[in-house]
């Protein structure tokens, strides 16, 4: 910066706690729909409400040990985000509205920070920048997203670190000033700036750029970088390419970015980083139309045109390296932080978002200060001069331009929020600015038939696959949407063409066996779930369906020992309790029978048919009297079940009370004309009676 140029005072001469207060609550005016209506999208449930490992202390432990799903551990190792959940899982539960809480307040405490830095760094226009950051649009992914909770919480941990870095080495201070290593707080800066730096990669890997920014920070302020400088961020250098390393590998073989998708030549990643990086300075100035998914660039080598744009980033870099001396070397260092920090996300490295689109408006939240600052800071830069040049009038003219501006990015964050009330509402409107985006189709038909509409769901899976033919979790649930309509057959082809692309796919080969067994082809199903054990030992759901295919042969024992195991895994399954107890009382065991219909009514007290079962085993037993309040029970939370009626009928007999019996079994008749078994038995009770017996 220029020496002439105002300079914003410390903040111990500044109520700087109010204006940070005032930060946050800006922030959170801005979110309000999010604060308010904000629900899950996309893999929100996945990361929280369907998330086991925030259900106990088990859970947190295999957050911290275990890397990479495959080895029982999270899909990306960032154990702290996931600490988080974990914590805030205690508090409110599976209720979205905390989550949103949480993202919105550690956004509004990063634009403090943010502005808190750039006070102690002297920066023109400190205020002006936090607020833009609080306040554009092009954060709201990375706030009303839940599961972004690792851009806004790494972001909170880097700005911490990069505030401790940044007084240790005496970068807020003079030019003139020396180096790190002076005063007796130092070492202590220098520790907690190496915790809370460990602790922004366990939020996000993303944040291993910030040894870089350090460094950036020292050559800009001093010119130069000291070799004892280089030294103490070496460490921090190799902790960052560690956690960025562990992060590539586990993009690549545990969440699937690898393959045809991902196959760019050098040239072509060349050249996509160049767009990208004129992308995401566009959607900084212009943030119009914003997108949950933006359309996926054709990249191609050998069309030279395409070079343009990187060959472009270039020349700004190496202009600005030739002007450093007449602008200074604040703006070169701006364009590198930007750049840099968008470094891991520019196309280098394969990661899975690039299946649908090369860009992501989280992919830039801290990157985009690379833009904000420098622009404020020019700003006020010109309010000065203009101040200067024209009067105090005309130094205050930038005031209402700058409230403008900031009303317009508030209300822009208001309507982008409202958007992420639900996946459906994200999905509507990533379609309306994206058409041929399969992914948008894909995921509204998840929410449709979510929302019991299937046949709408099957036609946006259908043109999902005519865009994209070869998602394996497009086919799965698009199977899933024909057995619910009943159409099993269609089902059945759809689950197995997933398991052709992805044979490892032990969900898809479950439903295909539960399709199979609906279809009365139980001997087919039996394979096919013994294959989805073999891949995934440890599924419940497989073993339990595999005992009903075997029960539905014939081969009862066999089934007794599938449910077995299913419970072994997952103790507090009611229906395994229940079909475990069908299968011991089909093998004349009525009193084992009882009590795992016991268990599976603690488990779900409210299932008439768990009840209806267990009055028939009390039946056996000779316990007609519990088996009535049983049937009664069933009948209460089931009135129109004719089986019921006739069973209730029946346990009255046995009582002697015929009259009561005659009219259940009438009241089954009512409900079923052709139930013979009921007309049976009020013949037979009728006669007992000595009355006549009804008429055929």
């Amino acid at each position: 910066m220029s020496a002439h140029v105002p300079l914003p005072s410390p903040p111990e001469r500044t109520p700087y706690l109010l204006t940070a207060v005032f930060l946050v609550c800006m922030t959170a005016l801005a979110y309000l729909p999010a604060l308010r209506d904000g629900g899950y999208i996309w893999d929100d449930k996945a990361h929280v409400s369907g998330c086991h490992f925030l259900e106990n202390a088990a859970g947190l432990r295999a957050i911290w040990t275990r890397i990479g799903s495959r080895n029982g551990g999270t899909q990306q190792y960032y154990p702290l985000t996931y600490t988080s959940f974990w914590a805030e899982y205690r508090l409110w539960g599976p209720d979205p509205a905390g989550y949103h809480l949480t993202n919105v307040l550690l956004h509004g405490l990063n634009a403090a920070l943010v502005w808190l830095i750039l006070l102690r760094l002297r920066v023109p226009g400190a205020l002006l920048a936090a607020l833009i950051f609080a306040l554009h649009p092009v954060h709201v992914e990375s706030v009303a997203w839940i599961t972004q909770r690792k851009n806004v919480l790494s972001g909170f941990f880097y700005l911490l670190s990069l505030r401790c870095f940044l007084k240790f080495f005496g970068v807020e201070e003079n030019e003139g000033r020396t180096s790190a290593g002076t005063g007796a707080a130092s070492p202590g800066l220098y520790a907690a700036g190496s915790v809370l730096f460990v602790c922004a990669l366990a939020s996000k890997s993303v944040t291993a750029t910030l040894p870089a920014a350090v460094l950036l920070a020292l050559w800009w302020k001093r010119g130069r970088i000291a070799w004892k400088e280089l030294l103490l961020v070496s460490p921090l250098l190799a902790a960052g390419a560690a956690s960025g390393l562990v992060t590539a590998y586990l993009e690549k073989h545990h969440v699937g970015a690898s393959g045809a998708d991902w196959a760019l030549s050098p040239a072509e990643r060349f050249i996509l980083a160049g767009r990208a990086l004129w992308f995401y300075a566009g959607k900084l100035a212009w943030p119009s139309p914003l997108m949950f998914i933006y359309p996926r660039w054709d990249i191609t080598g050998e069309a030279w045109p395409q070079y343009l744009l990187p060959s472009g980033a270039l020349a700004v870099i190496s202009a600005l390296w030739r002007l450093r001396v007449r602008l200074g070397r604040g703006p070169l260092a701006s364009v590198l932080f930007f750049a840099g920090t968008l470094l891991p996300v520019l196309g280098f490295f394969n990661v899975y978002p690039m299946k649908f689109s090369y860009v992501a408006d989280h992919f830039q939240y801290l990157a985009s200060l690379g833009f904000i600052v420098p622009a404020s800071a020019g700003a006020a830069v010109l309010s000065g001069r203009l101040e200067r040049l024209y009067g105090a009038a005309a130094g205050k003219a930038a005031v209402p331009a700058a409230v403008s501006l900031l009303l317009v990015l508030g209300g822009l964050t208001w309507r982008q929020s409202r958007i992420y009330a639900s996946a459906y509402s994200v999905w509507l409107d990533t379609l309306a600015k994206n058409p041929a985006c399969w992914l948008a189709h894909h995921g509204l038909g998840v929410s449709l038939e979510g929302m019991g509409r299937s046949r709408e769901a099957v036609e946006h899976y259908r043109e999902a696959l005519r865009l994209y033919p070869g998602d394996f979790q497009v086919h799965y649930n698009l199977g899933i949407s024909l057995e619910t309509l009943g159409r099993r057959e269609e089902a059945v082809a759809e689950y197995r063409e997933a398991i052709r692309l992805n044979s490892g796919f032990a969900e898809a080969r479950n439903n295909l066996g539960v399709a199979l067994t609906a279809l009365g082809r139980a001997d087919e199903a039996v394979p096919v779930y013994r294959e989805t054990i073999r891949i995934r030992p440890g599924h419940p759901k497989a073993r339990n369906n595999l005992g009903l295919a075997l029960a539905a042969l014939g081969r009862t024992d066999e089934a007794v020992a599938q449910y077995r195991e299913a419970l072994l895994l997952e103790p507090d399954d009611p229906d395994a309790r229940y079909n475990l107890g069908v299968a011991l009382a089909a093998l004349g065991r009525p009193g084992e029978a009882v009590a795992q219909y016991l268990e599976a009514l603690r488990l779900r007290p409210e299932d008439p048919g768990i009840r209806n079962n267990l009055g028939v085993a009390l039946s056996e037993l000779g316990r007609p009297g519990e088996a009535v309040a049983q049937y009664r029970e069933a009948l209460r939370l089931g009135p129109d079940d004719p089986e019921v009626r006739n069973n209730l009928g029946v346990a009255l007999s046995a009582l002697g009370r015929l009259d009561e019996a005659v009219a259940q079994y009438r009241e089954a008749l009512r409900l079923r004309p052709d139930y013979p078994e009921a007309r049976h038995n009020l013949k037979i009770d009728l006669a007992a009676r000595g009355a006549a017996a009804p008429p055929k």
